[in-house]
């Protein structure tokens, strides 16, 4: 009988830190809810557009017996996208230019005279259509915070990259100028 008192009392002792234990679980749980609630907007707010410029260089197993130099190319993109939530948004973006390399003979869009070490010099247009989900784990993780200066946004999609014709891009850019 003493045994059974002891366990009894033990267990009443117990209870308060239990039930506090709960109580700050609650609390807790209904901050994190509350955190990470968001007003979603309009359909045409939060939209975006991104464009950007640059080199870029092929490499391949023969190029680099090739001048780096003589590689390089421009590089152009340009993105739509809207940001549904303060973390999570969609993009459509296009890339595309030209791709130089080199090649002894054996490669696509050949010039048609090698060099003095026998390489021949390759050219072709490109284009890359993507689409994207992109994640702002900084918003997810941490909260909205309008002046953060820096986020962490990786992204996951699916994409068509496709070559064209030789100076296919060269023609619809002097087209447009």
């Amino acid at each position: 009988m003493e045994k059974k008192l002891l366990l009894i009392l033990l267990l009443l002792a117990v209870m308060p830190v239990a039930m506090f234990g709960q109580s700050e679980q609650n609390e807790n749980s209904a901050t994190t809810e509350t955190k990470n609630q968001y007003l979603t907007n309009g359909f045409w707010d939060n939209w975006f557009i991104s464009g950007g410029i640059g080199g870029q260089g092929y490499f391949c197993e023969t190029d680099s017996k090739g001048d780096f130099g003589k590689r390089l190319t421009p590089a152009f993109d340009i993105a739509v996208g809207k940001w549904f939530t303060p973390g999570l948004g969609l993009r459509l973006q296009y890339n595309g230019a030209s791709l130089k390399g080199f090649s002894y003979g054996n490669g696509l869009y050949l010039s048609s005279k090698p060099n003095k070490d026998g390489l021949y010099s390759q050219k072709w247009d490109y284009m890359n259509l993507h689409g994207d989900v992109l994640f702002n784990l900084s918003s997810m993780l941490c909260g909205y915070n309008e002046n953060r200066l820096y986020e962490a946004i990786p992204y996951v999609g699916f994409g068509l990259f496709m070559h064209l014709k030789m100076d296919t891009i060269t023609r619809l850019l002097q087209m447009l100028v």
